[in-house]
């Protein structure tokens, strides 16, 4: 099994304290509403007070 960090598209987020809050599906698709954590490579970036 591949880690989720080998995709590019996912190169700037941190799962791990991410949420997944919807997912849907349809024949040949499945998306999902996330709430993710972006990292500091992602341009929508942007720290709180103190991190």
């Amino acid at each position: 099994m591949r880690d989720y960090t080998e995709f590019p598209d996912l190169s700037e987020l941190y799962l791990e304290d991410s949420s997944v809050l919807d997912a849907h599906e349809e024949p040949g698709s499945l998306s999902f509403k996330v709430d993710a954590v972006l990292t500091p490579e992602n341009l929508r970036y942007s720290p709180k007070p103190g991190e």
